[in-house]
């Protein structure tokens, strides 16, 4: 649908009193799931009900994936031999810009965005400084967040519990779930130990709670946010090396698995929390000799769902209001009003 159609439905719906929301086609729409594929180099859109797996991007080292509510995408690049960058994908077109334009110098694992889309980078591992970094999504400033993380553990992913605290998954020794002060860089260990053994990955469950991947444990865990014990969900088969996890609208979570058994290529698992049942949603085709078809070695995963808001046709809208209201007070008849909401898309 172009953006004259657009207008002209969006004219239609406020002409009949109708809430109108209106987007332009694009490649990835509301509910799809983006997943971060370092060996691909590949951020790929997953249909969330069939599993197709759609190369969207290129992005080097493509480790971790962050929506924000205005429906921005930011991937983390990092690896062995790939300097670590955080990229912004365009919803429509994929373009990839970069945000950061001095890398950051360590070993990158996991993103979080805050309520005002400050990006948040956890990382480290041996011979770099493991820490927490902020990124100023505008200018691409980085700012240490940590300036000496918990040694030897490694930050491996960061969830924003406020403007003002991070929580941090932690892998290694003393391996679990700590609370940055984000002013001071203060770290204080939430929760660590049996049953985390790696943890990798932390998302908001949508009832208050904490989804925990680990890597170690080839498990997912249900958390408090307090220092009980986690309640593991799902463990083993077929989990080999569950990265991160996201949890969509019905309360599935949705797991980054890096490989599948055997060393054939990693899928993304969907989980049901009520009786921890596993499904495989997606996975990539093993080739002799090439490289999988599709999904490679899944590490980041995310929905896009962006909160809609209402066409920027105000102008328009403006207008035709006007256009009413002067009817309305020439025939001193309310205009018929329909207080149904639709979406065009």
């Amino acid at each position: 649908m172009n953006t004259r159609k657009n207008i002209l439905l969006f004219s239609l719906c406020t002409f009949l009193g109708l809430t109108c929301y209106v987007r332009v086609d694009a490649a990835i729409v509301a509910g799809d799931l983006l997943v971060a594929d370092p060996a691909a180099g590949t951020l790929w859109r997953v249909n969330p009900i069939t599993g197709e797996e759609i190369a969207f991007a290129q992005v080097a080292g493509a480790r971790d994936v962050a929506v924000s509510a205005a429906g921005h995408i930011y991937v983390l690049g990092s690896g062995v031999s790939i300097a670590t960058h955080v990229y912004r994908v365009d919803p429509v077109d994929a373009s990839v810009t970069t945000v950061n334009a001095t890398p950051i110098g360590f070993f990158g694992f996991g993103i979080g965005l805050g309520s005002d889309e400050t990006i948040y980078v956890a990382g480290g591992g041996s011979g770099t400084v493991s820490n927490v970094y902020s990124i100023n999504p505008g200018t691409g400033m980085v700012v240490n967040v940590t300036t000496t993380w918990n040694s030897p553990s490694i930050p491996t992913d960061v969830l924003a519990e406020s403007s003002s605290s991070l929580l941090v998954t932690s892998l290694s020794t003393g391996g679990g779930v700590y609370r940055v002060d984000i002013p001071t860089g203060n770290q204080v260990a939430v929760r660590t130990g049996s049953p985390w053994v790696g943890p990798t990955g932390i998302t908001a469950d949508g009832s208050g709670g904490y989804i925990v991947t680990d890597v170690h444990a080839n498990a997912v865990s249900d958390w408090d946010g307090t220092a009980a014990a986690p309640i593991i969900i799902s463990q083993g088969t077929p989990f080999v090396d569950p990265r991160q996890s996201v949890v969509d609208s019905a309360g599935m979570i949705l797991v980054a698995d890096g490989n599948g058994p055997s060393g054939t290529p990693g899928f993304v698992i969907k989980v049901d929390p009520s009786d921890g049942s596993t499904t495989i949603l997606a996975q990539g085709q093993a080739r002799v000799g090439l490289p999988p078809l599709g999904l490679d070695s899944p590490a980041g995963i995310a929905i896009y769902r962006p909160i809609p808001e209402p066409a920027s046709c105000w102008l328009l809208t403006m207008g035709l209001s006007l256009a009413v209201g002067r009817r309305w007070r020439a025939t001193g008849r309310r205009p018929r009003r329909n207080y149904a909401s639709v979406t065009i898309t």
